[in-house]
């Protein structure tokens, strides 16, 4: 696996699950939005809601819930015309608690994986803790041969630290990901999604009185309550719009082929010569990613004669 054209379908329109902790903060809804509006290159075949922890929800279990009823308001605002598939509960306990019990987005992964195989894999963007997945793929090995994984997560493999919010979110669920043979791709936060950073006026300018959804995505940057973004010089990086944009279009994303690393107890990234093989995000083209989003949702919302 030398590139991520090694592992896409060879197919112009590629099928696809979402797995998202959508009420975490905001990134999430820019990229299940850009993915839905994507449609002549990405068909979602279902959103799965991933859990996560912080100040903002009661436990972990608790930000599946939000990111579930998060998820469902983004589709209403999109309103008639787009097909998120089946929308899913995920995990509410981390892989290093005792849980019994099915979870939904558990069984919608392995039964749709069944209509694929590896040299027609469906495609799994994870852009949040990995718990979903890595619960999926204990329940069926198998799966590893039918998914092929996007994961944001971590910092690039050589920085210092792994102090990362999705990382940090389930680390025994990282481990059992990597443990298994499914095939993998990573994009980092640092220095590599945190390239897509915008501002508050280029926000207004592209998105505010498209329609909805571009009012609500607008409400969303400028009340985000983590930082003054009406400040001088103030940005915000989109994170979670970085494996969609290596979908989308390759160019836009660098990627290298390496021996996955082992992940430590102190959640650093160690050399493993005998890792599997999996592909790292070293940069992003910033620019052509926005210019894509803005576009999509000022074309969605001129065909739905909203103003």
């Amino acid at each position: 696996m030398k590139s991520l054209t090694d592992i896409l379908p060879r197919r112009e329109c590629i099928d696809v699950v979402i797995d998202s902790d959508a009420f975490n903060e905001i990134d999430d809804q820019f990229a299940i939005v850009w993915a839905l509006l994507s449609r002549r290159r990405l068909r979602v075949r279902a959103i799965h809601a991933a859990p996560f922890e912080n100040a903002r929800v009661t436990s972990f279990g608790d930000g599946m819930e939000r990111s579930y009823d998060e998820i469902q308001r983004l589709v209403g605002l999109l309103g008639p015309g787009v097909d998120p598939g089946e929308i899913c509960r995920g995990a509410i306990h981390r892989r290093s608690e005792s849980t019994t019990g099915s979870i939904e987005s558990v069984s919608c992964l392995i039964e749709l994986a069944r209509n694929y195989d590896s040299e027609n894999p469906l495609l799994v963007v994870a852009i949040g803790a990995i718990t979903n997945v890595a619960a999926a793929l204990a329940v069926d090995p198998d799966l590893a041969d039918r998914i092929v994984v996007l994961w944001l997560g971590g910092h690039p493999t050589r920085d210092s630290h792994n102090h990362e919010f999705n990382l940090q979110g389930d680390p025994v669920a990282v481990r059992e990901v990597i443990a298994s043979r499914v095939r993998w791709v990573r994009f980092p936060c640092r220095g590599v999604a945190e390239a897509l950073m915008t501002t508050l006026p280029e926000m207004e300018s592209h998105l505010r009185g498209r329609g909805r959804i571009g009012d609500y995505l607008f409400r969303i940057f400028a009340e985000y309550e983590h930082e003054d973004l009406r400040a001088p010089a103030a940005s915000k990086t989109i994170w979670d719009l970085a494996p969609f944009a290596a979908l989308l279009n390759p160019a836009w994303v660098g990627l290298v082929s390496l021996r996955q690393p082992h992940l430590d107890e102190q959640l650093l990234w160690q050399e493993n010569p005998a890792g599997k093989t999996a592909l790292e995000a070293v940069r992003i083209h910033r620019d052509p990613v926005f210019r894509d989003l803005f576009a999509k949702v000022e074309g969605w919302a001129a065909t739905r004669s909203e103003s």
